[in-house]
Order: C-alpha cells, then sequence, then structure tokens
C-alpha cells in the first residue's frame, strides 16, 4: 500500500517518475525500503502496475486497467452503502 501511495504521489505531486531507479531512491529515503531494483519491479506487478510506451518512446508506470476499474467499483459500491445509512468498518488493510 505504501508503495502504490508513492508512485501516486510521484504522478500527483512531482509530476514525474524518470525511472524505477528514481522510485527505489525515494522509497529508500522515505520509507526506509531495503529491497533491490528487481524486487521493487516483481513488487509492482503484483500491485497492479505495467510500464507502458508513449509517443515519444518513453516509458511510464501505469496501472492496469481491469485495477482501476476494481477501484471505481469499490468507491461506487461504498458510495451507495453510506448513502443507504451503512456505516462502513475497515478491520484490515486488505
Amino acid at each position: 500500500m505504501v508503495i502504490r501511495n508513492k508512485v501516486h504521489e510521484f504522478y500527483k505531486h512531482r509530476r514525474i517518475l524518470d525511472t524505477l531507479n528514481t522510485l527505489l531512491r525515494a522509497l529508500r529515503e522515505d520509507i526506509k525500503y531495503t529491497g533491490s531494483s528487481w524486487l521493487l519491479r516483481k513488487t509492482l506487478r503484483k500491485l497492479g502496475f505495467t510500464w507502458k510506451s508513449t509517443r515519444n518512446n518513453r516509458k511510464v508506470l501505469v496501472e492496469m486497467p481491469h485495477i482501476v476499474a476494481q477501484r471505481f467499483y469499490f468507491y461506487a459500491n461504498n458510495k451507495c452503502l453510506e448513502e443507504k445509512g451503512f456505516t462502513l468498518v475497515f478491520v484490515d488493510e486488505t
């Protein structure tokens, strides 16, 4: 979850994510990440991220479409439940 938030922070606030090494450096500074770049690449893949090429042959890190769709479904479902008066309680990160 922390890694996903860091990737989103790069795009939202800094507007740039040059390379995997840039992300690795930021994670090591901010959360004392001790893994290698290979492990980070594997973790990003498990979290639903993939590298896509842009028109100018530059690669950017994006979330896979099915992950984004699941998140929208989750938020829409939560909103409907809250409107009906249900109280949502989250017991775990998963």
